[in-house]
């Protein structure tokens, strides 16, 4: 296939099968319970007056 570059890469983006909603909200979970550690691990280094 010839083609820019770029537009070959938006051309295999479009032609990737969409996730089932399972995935998406799998995903949405875990991105979540990340941003919660994160804030629990700040919490924890400011408790002990540590801050690396």
């Amino acid at each position: 296939m010839y083609g820019h570059p770029l537009m070959v890469k938006k051309w295999a983006k479009a032609m990737k099968p969409k996730a089932p909603p399972r995935l998406i909200e799998q995903a949405r979970l875990m991105r979540q319970a990340k941003v919660q550690k994160r804030d629990y691990l700040t919490r924890q280094k400011d408790l002990f007056g540590v801050h690396a």
